[in-house]
Order: structure tokens, then sequence, then C-alpha cells
């Protein structure tokens, strides 16, 4: 996972180890480690980075795979924002009136009161998509049954 903030880009490894890349020079890219995993936090199912109001967040998403129905269902989630002084992720219980909108490859929050119904909270429609459709690797996406679909109104980001 991927984000860019105050225009520099910033990575999270699947264990929770924050990155950011120096691009300064193209042929010389560097990956420079900013925070390493929380040591408390178990490993998560899967990882975002969000932005909000200038900060960065970690978002770790848990779930159980239920192998009867092919599928997983999220237990819960635990969120830390960074602190850029400290160089250390610190635990948040409040999202300052923002909705966060996770998904594989595209996180981004909004202010929750621009849509009557949203609330301060972790929104996401691809809990179930990394079940293996088909063995050693080859896998071409979800059929299009199972595409979820998300009904919002109108979204203006400013």
């Amino acid at each position: 996972m991927l984000h860019v903030l105050n225009d520099k880009v910033y990575g999270v490894c699947d264990e929770g180890t924050l990155v950011r890349f120096e691009l300064d020079d193209p042929r010389l890219p560097v990956v420079q480690v900013i925070a390493f995993h929380q040591p408390d936090v178990l490993e998560p199912r899967k990882l975002y980075l969000v932005e909000s109001l200038g900060k960065l967040y970690m978002v770790f998403h848990y779930g159980d795979l239920i192998q009867s129905e092919r599928r997983h269902v999220t237990t819960s989630f635990l969120v830390y924002m960074f602190n850029f002084s400290a160089l250390a992720f610190e635990g948040v219980r409040d999202f300052e009136g923002h909705a966060f909108f996770v998904g594989d490859g595209n996180s981004w929050s909004i202010p929750a009161s621009t849509i009557p119904g949203i609330t301060n909270s972790i929104y996401f429609t691809d809990d179930h998509w990394d079940w293996p459709m088909y063995p050693r690797g080859a896998y071409e996406g979800p059929p299009p049954h199972s595409l979820p679909i998300l009904v919002t109104p109108p979204i203006r980001l400013d």
C-alpha cells in the first residue's frame, strides 16, 4: 500500500513497517524505514494507509476465514496515527469527524458530515476478494456476480 502525503511517498510493508521512498534521483531511488511495526500488534489480514487532515493513519484489518463459505469476515480494526515528531505510531479511537474508506490500493477519508448517514467509522467493500479462485496463483479476479456493489450519494471532494 502506497500513499502520498506532503509531496512524499510512503508505503507500508505486510507486517506494518512504514517506509518512505526518496525519489530525488530517479536512477537511484532510496527506501528509508521510518518506523517498524507495532510490537504489541498481531499480524493483520490487511493493512491500509489513510491520510486525513494532514495526518497519516495505519489501519490494521483483522478477520477470520469461513472455510465452508470461501470468504473472510471482519472481526476488528486497530488504527494508529503516525507521529512524525516522535517517529512512532500512536493508537487512536476517534477520526476527528471523518469517515475512512479503505480498499486495496485506494484509501481515503472525507468529513462524515458531508454525507447523511455516514459516521466517524471505517467503510470498505473488498473484504472477500483475496480468496484464490484458481490453483497455483492464476487468479483473474472474482467472478462478476461476486463483485461488491457500493451505492453512495454523489461525493464531492474539494
